[in-house]
């Protein structure tokens, strides 16, 4: 049976599973859902949640399920619709989630902020010339040469057509080539012989060889209550927007891997390390100069406003 069409119109307690749930991955992580919780009006225009009613839907991750859901069945008891709430996501510049619910023309967010989307943990190369030196095409057709001289498979080559000139091409790897690669994910750090290099909020970073190349591997952290085929989907997203990003301040993806039990993203490994473990001189590194850090800047800004330019949303730069 078709699903019937959202609209501005639509009763919140209408919605089906499927948008509902693509609400709750977006807003479950990082507690995103309790700031929409806060903005949501009772008849007379005040609060309707206090923080006893939060901590409440709080309570239900420990039952494993989604706090998100459960405000929206509590609140579309008040025949909400789907233009109310898509109202409250653009107010919290939640766009990407409201995208989930309307068309981007259809939203009346801020200028033209409703088109923009959100790039997930997307690298941001700050620095260019001997200090990061990449030559990323050619290392990408070496380590797809490598892989395959050493028995690794790439399932596909996929092709992303962009509008750009830059249209890019992404790798799909198969998960157990990447284990192969990175030790079996090995979660020793790299100093004590693991694979390791470290870990943020989307997931573990490691180190993976294939003969003299170097790669990063990103595994990404799995959602107790998102299902696998809700994040391959919100993946794929994911990929659609990194493979069109091609800028000399931004790392390229080199491909990625959904076939097992965790969704992976791989990169150039970035034998400098980050911005903030050069600023604190980790591992007894010499200090940067005023003027690399200048550069440092300007490279970040240029990246940055790349992603701005396109309608992309970073969301977690360091």
């Amino acid at each position: 049976m078709n699903q019937v069409p959202i609209s501005r119109e639509t009763l919140v307690r209408k919605l089906a599973f499927s948008p509902r749930e693509s609400l709750a991955s977006l807003l479950d992580p990082d507690d995103a859902w309790r700031k929409l919780a806060a903005q949501i009006p009772n008849s007379l225009g005040q609060p309707r949640y206090t923080m006893l009613q939060i901590r409440r839907f709080e309570k239900v991750v420990q039952a494993g399920r989604s706090p998100t859901m459960e405000l929206l069945n509590d609140w579309g008891t008040q025949n909400c619709t789907v233009g109310n709430l898509v109202d409250l996501l653009v107010k919290l510049e939640f766009y990407n989630a409201a995208d989930q619910l309307l068309p981007s023309a259809s939203l009346n967010g801020p200028t033209d902020t409703h088109h923009l989307s959100v790039v997930w943990g997307f690298p941001v190369c700050l620095r260019q010339g001997d200090a990061i030196s990449h030559k990323i095409m050619q290392g990408k057709a070496l380590l797809i040469e490598n892989l395959e001289k050493r028995g690794f498979r790439c399932l596909t080559h996929l092709a992303y057509t962009d509008s750009s000139a830059h249209a890019s091409d992404v790798e799909k790897f198969e998960f157990t080539a990447l284990l192969r690669m990175t030790g079996g994910f090995n979660d020793a750090p790299l100093l004590q012989g693991g694979s390791k290099i470290g870990e943020g909020g989307f997931g573990l970073v490691y180190l993976g060889r294939i003969g003299t190349n170097a790669v990063a591997v990103k595994k990404l952290t799995a959602l107790d209550h998102v299902s696998m085929d809700s994040m391959k989907t919100q993946f794929t997203k994911e990929i659609h927007t990194l493979s069109s990003c091609r800028h000399e301040n931004l790392v390229e993806l080199l491909g990625y891997s959904c076939d097992g039990p965790q969704l992976c993203l791989v990169y150039p490994y970035m034998s400098n390390g980050s911005l903030s473990e050069r600023l604190a001189c980790k591992d007894n590194t010499p200090p940067l100069t005023w003027a690399t850090r200048l550069s440092v800047a300007e490279g970040a800004a240029k990246g940055i406003a790349f992603l701005h330019a396109n309608n992309h949303i970073h969301r977690d730069i360091k």
